[in-house]
């Protein structure tokens, strides 16, 4: 089983929260696919970033 953490970082305040999404996905590959959808960054003048959305697909365990 596979989980998304999504990272959000505002470069103008400083502040990043991480997060985990709440679904789990059977494979790698679905994961991946979700989580490309979460990844974005705001560049308002095209060149200096002022937030940015990542996401990590992780495997979990169990236990």
């Amino acid at each position: 089983m596979f989980k998304i953490i999504v990272t959000t970082t505002n470069h103008r305040t400083g502040k990043t929260t991480v997060e985990t999404c709440r679904r789990r996905y059977k494979t790698y590959r679905g994961a991946e696919k979700a989580a490309q959808g979460m990844r974005w960054v705001c560049r308002p003048d095209g060149v200096t970033a002022t937030e940015e959305v990542s996401a990590e697909v992780v495997e979990v365990r169990h236990g």
